[in-house]
Order: structure tokens, then C-alpha cells, then sequence
């Protein structure tokens, strides 16, 4: 994945799937250091409910 490959600082990315497992949507939701992120919980449950929604 030529995407992710490279980068300096950490990523959380969610990947929401359907039911044949293809990708449906994807997001980045925080960056962080070189070695941390922060991981924001409700923000992936919004996203997830806005998805599914």
C-alpha cells in the first residue's frame, strides 16, 4: 500500500467494510508524533454511525 508507506508521523485511519469485505470508506483521524497518536474514540463512533446510517 504505497499509501502508508514513507510517512514520518504516526496515522489512525478506520476502514469501514461491507459484508464481501471491500473497503466502503475510508478515514484519517489523527496524526501524531513519530511514535504516538492519540486515538479519538468518539470520533470513530461518529463516523461509524454516520456509515451506517
Amino acid at each position: 500500500m504505497p499509501k502508508f508507506a514513507g510517512k514520518k508521523t504516526e496515522e489512525v485511519w478506520v476502514f469501514f467494510l461491507n459484508n464481501k469485505n471491500e473497503v466502503i470508506r475510508e478515514e484519517l483521524v489523527a496524526k501524531g508524533t513519530c511514535n504516538t497518536s492519540v486515538f479519538p474514540v468518539q470520533e470513530i463512533k461518529q463516523l461509524f454511525w454516520d456509515v451506517i446510517s
